[in-house]
């Protein structure tokens, strides 16, 4: 399931173990599902779509962070 980090941007994150895997650059996170698996059965395995990509969120503009910002300081 998606998990929010804030200003309601939500990215998908699957935590199985102590390890976090990035994807390739454009990739997501289905990549890294093989290994995941293997190394579920030592350790947490965390694999995430940045921003944007398969079950993430599309990444905010900087206007929406900066209105967000501005809003919370008033």
């Amino acid at each position: 399931l998606p998990n929010d980090i804030g200003y309601g941007q939500k990215l998908f994150l699957c935590c199985r173990g102590h390890v976090v895997f990035d994807g390739p650059t454009g990739m997501n996170s289905d990549i890294w599902l093989p290994l995941q698996e293997n190394l579920k059965k030592i350790t947490t395995v965390c694999i995430y779509d940045r921003a944007g990509l398969a079950m993430s969120n599309a990444p905010l503009s900087s206007t929406i962070k900066q209105s967000k910002i501005i809003l919370r300081i008033e």
